[in-house]
């Protein structure tokens, strides 16, 4: 897919959000939402055949990226806008019995908001990856999926 091309259909940094998708860390996420003040226990829920408990609360911009180190913060603060520190994210995570994240739900509540969902899957499984044949690869449109 020609992640520059979709851009500049549909105005979207698909390319960007691609990279941030890749460099979600589960334990940065749930480091961040350790400065919830509100956190609280909705329920036992499961997900993807995992029992968890399914915890939600808020947290600003600052407080999540002041609870990472350096190296991690710098990283993880490109995933913001400039000047949105004071902006709340609110959050959904639902955790396994070895405290492992399963799923996280956070969403922004300032400005432009989107929501950003990642289900996490088989802790500690190898895998490995076979590209295809050359003769098997072709080029993904997304034009019916943006409407262009």
């Amino acid at each position: 897919m020609d992640l520059a091309k979709v851009g500049r259909q549909t105005g979207i940094d698909v390319a960007g959000l691609v990279e941030q998708v890749q460099k979600v860390n589960p334990a940065e996420q749930t480091k961040m939402f350790t400065a919830s003040k509100d956190v609280r226990r909705v329920g036992e829920e499961t997900v993807d055949g995992v029992r968890t408990v399914h915890y939600t609360g808020t947290v600003t911009v600052k407080e999540a990226l002041d609870r990472l180190d350096p190296d991690a913060r710098q990283r993880v603060s490109r995933w913001f806008p400039q000047g949105a520190s004071d902006e709340k994210i609110t959050f959904d995570l639902w955790a396994d019995g070895d405290q492992l994240p399963r799923k996280i739900v956070s969403k922004g509540t300032g400005g432009d908001t989107g929501s950003l969902t990642v289900r996490y899957s088989d802790y500690g499984t190898s895998f490995s990856v076979n590209p295809p044949p050359a003769d098997q690869v072709g080029e993904l449109s997304l034009n019916g999926l943006f409407g262009n």
